[in-house]
C-alpha cells in the first residue's frame, strides 16, 4: 500500500462539501462519490462502500470550518484586520463576508496557507486514528 500524504489528504477534505471521500485500505487510492444534489449522484454509490475495506474521510459535518476562520482572525497581529475578521464571522453570512474581508485585506495567500495548514492537521490526526503511515509532504 502507498504511503499517504498529508497534502493529498488536505485537498481531498478540502473538496468534502461536493460530496464523499473514501480510502481504500487495498488499493490505496481514493474513491470520490457525489452527494444527492450534484450531477455524478448515484443513490447507490455509497452503498458499495459499506465494509470493512473502505476508510471514509473526514466529511463536511466533520469539519469546523468556522472555527478554522475564527482561529485565522484571531492570529492576525494587525488589531484593525483582527477586529474586520472577526466582525465579518459574527452574524449572518459569516462565510461570504469572511471570503469579501479576506479580499479587501489582501490576505487571501495568509489565509489559504493557514487553512491548508488545518486541513492537514485534520488529515494528520484522521491517519492516527486509523492507523494508517502517511508522509508530510509528497
Amino acid at each position: 500500500m502507498k504511503e499517504l500524504t498529508l497534502d493529498e489528504l488536505a485537498g481531498n477534505i478540502d473538496t468534502a462539501d461536493l460530496g464523499k471521500w473514501y480510502y481504500n485500505t487495498v488499493t490505496g487510492e481514493f474513491e470520490f462519490v457525489a452527494e444527492d444534489g450534484y450531477e455524478d449522484y448515484d443513490e447507490g454509490d455509497h452503498e458499495r462502500f459499506e465494509n470493512d475495506r473502505f476508510i471514509p474521510l473526514p466529511s463536511k459535518y466533520d469539519l469546523n470550518d468556522y472555527e478554522i476562520m475564527e482561529d485565522f482572525s484571531v492570529s492576525m497581529d494587525d488589531p484593525a484586520k483582527r477586529n474586520i475578521l472577526l466582525t465579518a464571522i459574527g452574524g449572518k453570512g459569516a462565510f461570504r463576508l469572511f471570503r469579501h474581508s479576506i479580499e479587501k485585506l489582501g490576505a487571501e495567500d495568509e489565509w489559504y496557507a493557514f487553512k491548508n495548514a488545518a486541513y492537514r492537521e485534520i488529515a494528520r490526526e484522521w491517519c492516527v486514528k486509523h492507523g494508517l503511515k502517511y508522509s508530510e509532504t509528497k
